[in-house]
């Protein structure tokens, strides 16, 4: 270069003269090889595998416990069964008076109508109440609908409260006509009345 001639702005010199120091990089895998090359050492561990049958023993005894307390327990009736004739006018008396509480339990299958509709036709039988299946289904879906429960278990024990289910009964046997006629097509369904 000489010092006679004017210099260029930077711009507008040639890139052959610009020196520009760019970062040096090291080939490695990325998060991909990363991944198989931590996953090919787990398979290769033994501790992974102690790791991973200890889960499997821990959530079988977890599971056999919670299904080991449900079967601990025999259903519970009514304290003596009471059969009505069906010929005779005659009404049995009732030895013990009912419980506070009609207790159901669960069979594998059944949801909580089919409990309340036990409680219903436990609790009819023992008074000695008649009726209709259209009143039966308003029953058992009203006292259904008072029971708060989420998840059902088979041999889970079921209180239904004999002020609820005695309310149930008296609202069913004061329905209107147009509301028996509504529930008609629910009561075709029902093949346990």
């Amino acid at each position: 270069m000489d010092i006679d001639q004017p210099q260029q702005p930077a711009l507008l010199r040639p890139l052959e003269d610009f020196d520009i120091k760019s970062p040096v990089f090291i080939p490695r895998p990325g998060w991909g090889g990363r991944l198989k090359q931590w996953s090919a050492n787990l398979l290769d561990s033994p501790t992974f595998y102690a790791l991973l049958a200890g889960i499997a023993l821990i959530g079988t005894v977890i599971f056999a416990i919670r299904y080991a307390v449900t079967r601990q327990h025999p259903p519970l009736t009514l304290a003596t069964p009471v059969s009505i004739p069906k010929n005779t006018q005659e009404i049995p008396a009732i030895a013990h008076p009912l419980p506070l509480a009609l207790t159901i339990t669960a069979v594998r299958g059944q949801g909580v109508t089919h409990l309340a509709r036990q409680a219903v036709r436990q609790y009819t039988q023992a008074k000695a109440i008649a009726l209709a299946p259209e009143q039966k289904v308003y029953a058992e879906d009203w006292l259904r609908r008072r029971v708060n429960i989420q998840i059902l278990y088979p041999q889970q024990q079921i209180p239904f409260p004999l002020t609820d289910v005695q309310h149930a009964v008296e609202k069913s046997q004061h329905l209107k006509k147009e509301e028996l006629a509504n529930l008609t097509q629910y009561a075709r369904r029902v093949k346990e009345f």
